[in-house]
């Protein structure tokens, strides 16, 4: 199970327990009076605040759009309030627990029972007997040995082979503009496994979304309401049986936010043309409050067919993210150019903070955790010109007019097939220009204001 559905099980568990410890009866029976007792008692154990709206989230007495997955502080407070240090040590000792509980017992207890005294005669022939048991057993013991440990590699490829071919997994229509659902059907009735997911592609800033598919059923519909390209998977715990990619395209430049708790929110297209104003893309923290939004992320996408070699062009934009405007932490700024196969990513951030920056060609990636990126470092409150430069498969990055990182790798990017912006808090985009290897101008966007 992979970290996030393997947090949501925990989730899960915790409010089972909580609901448990809170004597109201079942939370679906829970009234506003009962959310608020709540939040006060668990606030006062754990000096947390965690909101009456957060539980009926948690609860599932406000429906979200999304899997709710609230940041670590709400998940802190919960396992406080049931007696444990923080959310780490809750998943640490539940896990202990329930893999004490998994070994099996005696179905009775032990206990010594009075025997006769066997007769003399028998003693020798029970210890050859004996004997002979422990040594069959041994040898049983090694053929099982050669057969598990010898050959595993044939043995995993052949039960992952066994497993996919059991699966069944299409959609009627895997491109769509944003805001639309797709249909996905799929066959898993000859899969033994009964914890089946589909995982909708979703894997960035910590947010995911999947469901959990029944196998009485042979279709299962999303609604994608932001472009980008996707990677509908169905799982079993880790394991990757099938996989579809959904193209969700845009409708010019899309703005999206990612709130604290985890959740993407598109901005609606009127307020978004306010935001074309003096030659520049920006969504105003002010914006943001009259919808009832802080920004954790914002994200400004343009998926579509831009027609040009992922692996032969060059890209040109000036941005900024400030703190007077709206950005935040360490003012992260990340530029993506999605190929049919993979991404360039490039991000920039304030002086001293590339110990988050995270640089990727195609299947190149390099993680300021293990690698210096201080070169990615900049005053990027203020304007600055980046060019993005692909040629062959050998990859240039400027700023501000100067080299500061070239690399290679080896597979395709594919065709360009979206461009995305990512600020931490809110950001600028004064301009976007797309280039093929020629020089021409393939597409440019100046955010000028739309009438």
């Amino acid at each position: 199970m992979d970290e996030f559905l393997d947090d949501v099980f925990y989730i899960t568990r915790c409010c089972q327990l909580v609901e448990e410890k809170s004597q109201f009866g079942k939370a679906k029976n829970w009234k506003n009076s009962d959310f608020i007792n709540l939040s006060e008692r668990i606030s006062k154990a754990s000096n947390i605040s965690i909101s009456p709206d957060t539980l009926k989230r948690l609860f599932g007495k406000v429906k979200t759009h999304r899997t709710y997955n609230p940041q670590l502080e709400t998940k802190n407070a919960l396992a406080i309030f049931l007696n444990y240090k923080n959310w780490e040590d809750f998943k640490n000792q539940y896990s202990k627990n329930a893999e004490s509980k998994s070994v099996s017992e005696p179905k009775f207890p032990f206990s010594p029972e009075k025997k006769e005294a066997e007769p003399r005669s028998n003693v020798k022939t029970k210890h050859t007997k004996t004997k002979i048991t422990i040594i069959s057993f041994s040898l049983l013991c090694f053929i099982l040995f050669l057969v598990i440990i010898i050959r595993p590699d044939e043995r995993d490829v052949e039960n992952k082979k066994n497993a996919s071919s059991k699966v069944l997994f299409g959609a009627k229509n895997l491109k769509l503009k944003s805001q639309n659902t797709v249909l996905f059907t799929y066959d898993i009735s000859n899969v033994l496994s009964d914890s089946i997911v589909i995982d909708y592609g979703f894997s960035h800033f910590g947010f995911r979304e999947y469901d959990y598919l029944p196998k009485s059923q042979q279709t299962i519909s999303y609604y994608y309401n932001f472009p980008g390209l996707y990677l509908a998977k169905i799982m079993d715990h880790k394991k990757q049986l099938a996989a579809l990619p959904v193209e969700i395209t845009s409708r010019g430049w899309e703005y999206g936010v990612y709130t604290n708790d985890n959740h993407l929110v598109v901005l609606d297209s009127n307020d978004v043309k306010n935001s074309f104003s003096e030659g520049k893309s920006y969504i105003s923290p002010a914006l943001l409050e009259s919808k009832g939004l802080i920004s954790n992320w914002l994200e400004v996408a343009n998926i579509r067919d831009f027609g040009i070699d992922g692996d032969d062009f060059t890209l040109e934009t000036r941005v900024k993210n400030s703190f007077d405007e709206g950005g935040s932490n360490c003012l992260e700024t990340i530029l993506r150019i999605l190929g049919q196969n993979n991404q360039v990513r490039v991000q920039f951030n304030k002086q001293g903070c590339e110990r988050w920056s995270i640089l990727q060609f195609g299947e190149m990636l390099v993680d300021g955790k293990y690698s210096d990126l201080s070169m990615f470092n900049t005053s990027i409150g203020n304007w600055n010109d980046l060019k993005v430069e692909l040629r062959d498969k050998k990859a240039k990055i400027y700023l501000n007019g100067t080299v500061i990182y070239s690399a290679s790798y080896q597979e395709s990017l594919g065709l360009i097939k979206g461009i995305i912006f990512d600020f931490r808090g809110t950001g600028s985009i004064d301009y976007v220009k797309l280039s093929n290897k020629l020089g021409h101008t393939v597409y440019s966007e100046e955010f000028n204001i739309r009438k």
